[in-house]
């Protein structure tokens, strides 16, 4: 089996640093295949604002060499996603499959979002637009082999910012060690210092899961 871990951290508002790393904790050589996804949430389909946003894949940004894709929304504007080395894109439209699903005469689109399943799991290409555009995409990493204890690691980068948001080098390095600095210090201030390291490891991913998923639990605490 694999353990894989996901670490997100910001460079700013409208910059995100991404690194996944998965290991190998079996017996023998095994194939893997990392797929992280970007996608919009489908509002065009709520009758209040027909605009449809859009992902396509672009030339990498200058003196990078990356693969990247272009995200443009009528509010959010302008964003590229860069993905390190050379994965496959693997382009579809947020939109259910109504044909599969519920046995209807026709999809809303050729390209439903099931055509990233269809690909990785199935090898079924052809729900896949070959023009490489939509609302949503699947960045694949294909490892032939990962020998048991091995790690593989790739990343990524969602930014607005197209002159120096796109690097996997020291400045990648550096927003991912200030953010786990800074959340080193804010977990040392809010969890007792006599909590052991077991029920602290615990406590922040307790905690880091409430933030990520922004969760709010209202308590009655007696003074």
């Amino acid at each position: 089996f694999f353990d894989v871990r996901v670490v997100h951290a910001k460079g700013s508002p409208e910059d995100l640093c991404v690194r996944i790393s998965a290991t190998n904790h079996g017996p023998d050589p095994a194939p893997l295949d990392l797929v992280p996804q970007l996608w919009f949430r489908n509002t065009w389909r709520w009758g209040r604002d027909d605009r449809t946003p859009s992902l396509r894949r672009i030339a990498p940004v200058e003196g990078t060499g990356h693969v990247t894709v272009e995200a443009q929304h009528a509010l959010l504007g302008r964003y590229l996603l860069s993905a390190e080395g050379d994965p496959e894109l693997l382009f579809c439209d947020n939109e259910s499959d109504l044909v599969g699903l519920f046995g209807a005469t026709a999809n809303p689109t050729p390209y439903p979002k099931n055509g990233v399943d269809a690909a990785v799991v199935r090898g079924d290409r052809s729900l896949l637009n070959p023009a490489e555009e939509g609302t949503k995409v699947g960045v694949r990493y294909h490892f032939d082999a990962v020998a048991p204890g091995e790690t593989v690691t790739v990343q990524l980068r969602l930014s607005a910012d197209t002159a120096a948001g796109h690097r996997f080098d020291d400045p990648f390095d550096a927003v991912i060690d200030d953010r786990r600095a800074e959340a080193d210090e804010f977990y040392g201030a809010v969890i007792p210092v006599d909590v052991d390291d077991v029920d602290r490891e615990v406590a922040r991913r307790a905690f880091a899961g409430l933030l990520w998923g922004r969760q709010l639990y209202r308590y009655d605490v007696e003074a």
